[in-house]
């Protein structure tokens, strides 16, 4: 057993542990494949740098069979990169994550005291300066993950074929959504229009 087992085992105790282990071969890629059974985890997959790939079975077990292969080449293609930018994107995810936390955190502190207690100049003018530089703070790693979840994506749709994948976002369209799960989607990933417009050129 390769040492890359034990953080995917790890990782995947975060989401109510390894159900089931197999080797999955989709469009000639093939990856070990480890099934967690997580309703309340929000993601189909993950794909871990230098590790394997992790499916949540409780988002694909009712779903057809184009959908857990577009999961299973998304996260394919998170880990085409070399193993340097593996590290940069894995970092990159984690510091937005984690920066979105702090600034909704901190944001709304620092709006009430900019209203409350200004600095020399009007409230507009320090409120301007605080969008701007939160919005700066955000924007690098924001770059960072929305280009590494495009190249996946892009990459799933290389496979799958690009009317495959509008009949997959009808699927994903068609089906109810908790709110934190479509929040995810709309900060993690690029809009679908853009990967549809640079998929067809």
């Amino acid at each position: 057993m390769d040492l890359l087992h034990y953080p995917t085992v790890l990782n995947a105790y975060l989401h109510g542990g390894v159900v089931e282990r197999e080797e999955v071969c989709v469009e000639g890629m093939s990856a070990q494949v480890y099934y967690v059974d997580h309703e309340s985890w929000g993601s189909a997959g993950q794909g871990l740098a230098f590790s394997h790939i992790i499916l949540n079975r409780a988002r694909l077990e009712d779903e057809p069979d184009l959908v857990h292969d577009y999961v299973f080449l998304h996260e394919y293609g998170h880990k085409q990169w070399f193993w340097p930018l593996q590290v940069f994107f894995t970092i990159g995810q984690a510091s937005y994550v984690l920066m979105l936390i702090l600034l909704g955190i901190a944001v709304p502190w620092k709006f009430l005291e900019a209203i409350l207690t200004p600095a020399s100049g009007s409230v507009l003018t320090t409120l301007a300066g605080l969008t701007i530089g939160f919005t700066l703070l955000i924007a690098i790693p924001l770059a960072v993950t929305w280009f590494d979840e495009g190249y996946a994506e892009l990459h799933a749709i290389s496979h799958v074929g690009y009317s495959a994948y509008l009949e997959m976002l009808e699927i994903h369209e068609n089906k109810s959504r908790s709110l934190p799960s479509r929040l995810r989607s709309l900060v993690m990933y690029p809009p679908t229009s853009l990967i549809l417009v640079i998929s067809r050129r």
